[in-house]
């Protein structure tokens, strides 16, 4: 499909259900100056409990996002912020865009324009690769 992709290809090896963590690497754009001070804001949210609000089969309801995101790094660079972290793959899912979305909620003022994300590595729950 248009936007993936892939970088290896190889034989399942594992079950699905053994899959828990997941790399991902991100950019937030912003059309106004000042990544470094908006990187280092967003570290320190992230660095405490961070909830979000985000939408299940259930319904609407607050997320403990900080429970289920590790590893979280963020750098700035010219009209971007880098973002690294990992994140649950399942039980719960995190969709990586509710990072973003908590900037959105917890700090507007950090917000960014356009927010993307890759995909970038899979893990077991003991953080081994996972194939």
């Amino acid at each position: 499909p248009e936007g993936i992709v892939p970088l290896e290809a190889y034989p399942p090896e594992r079950k699905a259900k053994e899959l828990k963590w997941i790399r991902v690497d991100g950019v937030l754009e912003y059309d106004r100056a000042g990544t470094a001070a908006a990187a280092a804001a967003a570290a320190e949210l992230f660095s405490g409990n961070v909830t979000v609000m985000r939408r299940t089969k259930r319904g609407e309801g607050e997320f403990a996002l900080s429970d289920w995101v590790r590893d979280m790094e963020f750098s700035a660079g010219e009209g971007a912020v880098a973002v690294k972290a990992v994140i649950s793959a399942q039980e719960p899912t995190v969709n990586p865009e509710l990072l973003a979305a908590s900037l959105r909620e917890h700090a507007p003022e950090l917000a960014p324009d356009f927010a993307r994300f890759s995909r970038v590595e899979t893990y077991d729950a003991d953080m081994k690769i996972f194939r």
